[in-house]
């Protein structure tokens, strides 16, 4: 049995899908940093240490500045340019940017859905041009809602 569906939109997730792997990124700075590579991992999820930090960055409710404040010494790096040095491995997947391209050019209405990285000087999507590739764009820290929250998507 054959179906076809006529789709009007897609929304896509920005960290893994439209970019490269987040915990790629993740490993990648602790590798660099002579750190565990799991160490960002784990002191996001201590309670004591940054469990919290992370979802009060995407939902806007802490700033990029006020979190590197407590995530430099927990995990013993240097502040400066903290976020930019965290997230430097992210790259733009190409494929599914070509595919969203075509999708787009097809009269399918893009969006872009991220847990994004706060407000403050260091804008991680300013090298992908968000807005020229997508129809939508929501980034978590500028609606106060994060994924997996229900509200996010509507």
């Amino acid at each position: 049995m054959t179906t076809s569906a006529q789709y009007r939109a897609l929304t896509a997730d920005f960290g893994g899908v439209v970019s490269t792997s987040f915990h790629g990124a993740l490993r990648g700075f602790c590798i660099r940093e002579g750190l565990a590579p799991d160490a960002l991992e784990r002191v996001f999820s201590l309670d004591g240490g940054a469990k919290g930090l992370l979802t009060d960055l995407e939902c806007g409710a802490m700033t990029q500045q006020q979190v590197v404040g407590h995530l430099a010494p927990l995990l013993g790096v240097d502040p400066d340019r903290l976020l930019e040095r965290i997230l430097a491995d992210l790259d733009l997947e190409h494929v599914v940017a070509d595919a969203i391209g075509q999708l787009r050019r097809n009269g399918i209405r893009v969006a872009v859905l991220s847990n994004s990285s706060g407000a403050g000087l260091y804008d991680p999507y300013r090298p992908y041009d968000l807005p020229a590739r997508f129809d939508v764009v929501v980034l978590s820290h500028e609606v106060g809602l994060r994924k997996p929250e229900p509200a996010i998507f509507s």
